[in-house]
C-alpha cells in the first residue's frame, strides 16, 4: 500500500502499530495527517479506536477503514457503512483513488 500511494504522489508515513502512529502524531512537533488509512482488525487497539484518537489529535484528519473480514465485523466494531469510508480488502487501485478523492478532493496526477 505504501509503495502504491507513494507512486501516486502522496507523502506517506507507514507505521507498524497503532501505538507507533499515536506516538508520531502526539509529539509536540508531531506529524499532522490529512488522511489515515487503517485496518480495522489489528493487534492491540482496533482501527476504529485508533482513528478516533488520531482525529482527537488532528480533527481535520480524514479516515479510510479497510478490512479483509466480512462487513459484519466492521459493523460490529462500530463502522457505519453508509457514513464511514470502508474498503473491503483487497481494494482495487481505482477504489482506493476514488475513496481518497471523495474524502480529500484533488488527487495528484496519475502516472
Amino acid at each position: 500500500m505504501t509503495l502504491v500511494l507513494d507512486k501516486l504522489g502522496y507523502n506517506v508515513r507507514a507505521v507498524a502499530s497503532s501505538e507507533e502512529g499515536l506516538k508520531m502524531a502526539g509529539k509536540p512537533a508531531g506529524e499532522r495527517f490529512d488522511l489515515l488509512i487503517t485496518d480495522l482488525v489489528m493487534p492491540g487497539m482496533n482501527g476504529k479506536d485508533f482513528a478516533r484518537k488520531i482525529v482527537e489529535i488532528t480533527p481535520s484528519t480524514k479516515v479510510i477503514f479497510m478490512s479483509g473480514f466480512p462487513e459484519a465485523v466492521a459493523i460490529g466494531l462500530g463502522i457505519d457503512l453508509h457514513k464511514d469510508c470502508f474498503l473491503k480488502k483487497p481494494a482495487s487501485l481505482e477504489a482506493l483513488r476514488g475513496a481518497i478523492a471523495a474524502l480529500c478532493g484533488e488527487l495528484p496526477p496519475a502516472e
